[in-house]
């Protein structure tokens, strides 16, 4: 007969600040690693959902698919280099300019809404 065992527990996740504190991304694109990671909104406090980023390699260019699932929008960029490409998404997320196409992906069990 099979006994029941306890599922071990996972180490202590540091608190997200310390972790941005130390590091570098953080301190050179703030804008980008905010939309990955922070759960409120910094003007209200209010709850938002973290956004998503997709970034691939083709055709000789580093492209990028920036998901905003609190703001139901997405853009698509590329640069010649990872590095450019990290600032473009950073310049995308500060520009007001910028076109952002709207969105029904929900992200909670693929595709598109009914």
């Amino acid at each position: 007969m099979g006994m029941l065992r306890r599922v071990p527990q996972s180490p202590a996740v540091p608190a997200l600040e310390a972790v941005l504190a130390a590091d570098q991304l953080a301190g050179s694109h703030p804008a980008f690693v905010e939309f990955l990671c922070l759960t409120a909104w910094a003007e209200d406090g209010k709850p938002r959902t973290k956004g998503t980023v997709k970034v691939f390699y083709d055709d000789g260019m580093f492209k990028a698919f920036l998901n905003d699932l609190d703001q139901k929008r997405y853009c698509c960029v590329s640069a010649d280099s990872l590095s450019g490409l990290l600032d473009v998404l950073e310049a995308v997320l500060t520009d007001d300019g910028v076109q952002w196409r709207s969105s029904s992906y929900t992200g909670k069990g693929g595709g598109k809404k009914s």
